[in-house]
């Protein structure tokens, strides 16, 4: 069916054994995707060569002595089980990028603190920016996507995990984790250097 022959060619496609050549991959997740690719392309000759399907048919029915109406089932289940390889197949795809983008945000988050970026110390309960600098180059930082009060919590409490003393919140200061470059050509600039989000249409200059 064409549905079968468009999810093999898209399996086939992101977990072929030449292209996974050009991904950075760990070794479970390489032989994860050569898994799917080897099954999607023994379900596929299955369904795609008549042949094939004749000859397993035959084996099943003297072997097992299965009645002939059943086999005309196995098509059928030999679709399902290409379709959820392919679903398993993209959930792990998902997944992986997923994790990506969640480690691409803490390391955005880790280079803001290390260069110096502004953070919102009164609100993080810091006097210096010592502890979590060096928080920053030992140990993993949370990802800082909206910088609101829960990423605020979640910065706090991992910090206490380390070890690091924190004094109560400010009430006084916003509740967030980078502090606003508002008035701060130094932090603005710290901002720019690490490659913080600026909107270049309003500026009206290429980022450069």
């Amino acid at each position: 069916p064409a549905e079968v022959r468009k999810a093999y060619r898209q399996i086939s496609l992101e977990n072929h054994p030449d292209k996974l050549v050009e991904l950075e991959l760990t070794e479970e997740e390489r032989a994860d995707r050569v898994d799917a690719f080897t099954h999607a392309a023994s379900a596929y000759e299955i369904l795609s060569k008549p042949g094939a399907q004749g000859q397993y048919d035959a084996m099943v029915r003297a072997e097992s002595g299965i009645r002939p109406e059943l086999l005309d089932l196995a098509p059928r289940c030999v679709a399902c089980a290409m379709m959820l390889i392919y679903w398993l197949a993209m959930t792990f795809l998902q997944a992986h990028q997923a994790s990506k983008e969640r480690e691409a945000h803490r390391e955005r988050f880790r280079r803001h603190i290390i260069m110096k970026g502004p953070l919102n110390l009164p609100a993080i309960g810091l006097k210096s920016r010592e502890p979590i600098e060096h928080y920053a180059k030992f140990y993993e930082v949370p990802m800082i996507i909206k910088n609101d009060e829960e990423e605020l919590m979640t910065l706090r409490r991992l910090l206490t995990e380390a070890g690091i003393e924190l004094a109560d919140p400010d009430p006084k200061a916003a509740k967030t984790v980078i502090r606003s470059t508002r008035g701060d050509p130094e932090g603005l600039r710290a901002h720019v250097l690490n490659g913080g989000a600026i909107m270049m249409e309003a500026v009206g200059i290429a980022r450069e």
